[in-house]
């Protein structure tokens, strides 16, 4: 039994920005944009197996700025604090759910009067 002073909780709804990244010039262009000054750069080994991946800065209140890199297939994600992050497809698939758009979802399903 545990002590009345742990307790439990629950995580909070969070809406981020996400994109999965694929080693293509739209895809990478996109990426550079998206991050601004925080794209460091882009590449891929010469080997034909190889996955093409972004390397992106990061903070965090302990280690300061530092670089990550995130692998094609994998998903970048952007916070309310507009901070990058990198999430493989199957977390990230059984942490979050697409947010439809008002906007296009009601034009393409609205049929009028």
């Amino acid at each position: 039994r545990y002590s009345k002073m742990i307790k439990k909780y629950m995580k909070r709804p969070v809406t981020l920005e996400a994109k999965k990244f694929e080693y293509t010039e739209k895809c990478i262009n996109e990426v550079k944009e998206w991050m601004g000054n925080k794209f460091v750069e882009s590449g891929k080994d010469k080997n034909p197996n190889a996955v093409g991946w972004v390397k992106f800065k990061r903070y965090d209140s302990m280690m300061g700025e530092y670089t990550s890199i995130v692998y094609e297939g994998f998903y970048i994600t952007k916070t309310f604090l507009n901070d990058f992050n990198y999430c493989s497809p199957e977390d990230f698939y059984q942490t979050y759910q697409e947010i439809p758009d008002p906007i296009t979802d009601f034009s393409s399903t609205y049929t009028g009067c």
